[in-house]
């Protein structure tokens, strides 16, 4: 997870489902890396009091790289947001390689790819278990398709032909 830990992010979401994810997969570490905040600190000390194992917070800023790294080495990456303008992090789990599940609020559907990414219902604790059970047991699966899904953000999510448009746009206003 890789979020500001503000309630509207769900990480109190992800964490409650971390207790039966976690048993199903002993192995599995779940890292959240969020900025050290009032927020942050209150979901931190709840994990603790519940006896939550094998959660690993990055409360400092990182780097590029080190994100990079992090979205590179994950399973899997979860969004749990219910309410988002455009959610850039799971753009870039994806572009670095990592598969992605995601809540299906507000405009994920529309601005993640259909490839290399899995949906579970906003709000839904039993959806979200069951969506990161099951994307963990497909892990293959969602990561043969992340090429296909690179190519779909490219081709969605031009940032140059965006721009272009934006400018013609201005240009017809003027």
């Amino acid at each position: 997870v890789v979020s500001s830990a503000y309630p509207h992010k769900q990480l109190e979401l992800v964490l409650e489902a971390w207790k039966t994810v976690s048993k199903t997969f002993p192995d599995e570490y779940l890292r959240i890396v969020s900025a050290k905040d009032l927020f942050q600190a209150r979901l931190r000390a709840w994990a603790e009091r519940q006896g939550l194992e094998r959660v690993e917070w990055i409360e400092d800023s990182v780097s590029d790289a080190v994100l990079a790294r992090f979205y590179q080495q994950t399973r899997l990456f979860v969004f749990a947001s219910r309410a988002e303008g455009f959610g850039l992090p799971p753009l870039e789990a994806l572009m670095h390689g990592a598969p992605v599940l995601s809540s299906d609020a507000a405009c994920m559907p529309e601005v993640l790819p259909p490839l290399g990414t899995r949906f579970f219902q906003s709000d839904s604790l039993s959806g979200m278990i069951e969506g990161w059970i099951s994307a963990l047991r497909d892990e293959a699966l969602l990561r043969a398709q992340i090429p296909a899904a690179r190519a779909w953000i490219r081709q969605h999510h031009a940032w140059d032909a965006a721009a272009e448009r934006l400018v013609e746009r201005i240009r017809t206003l003027e």
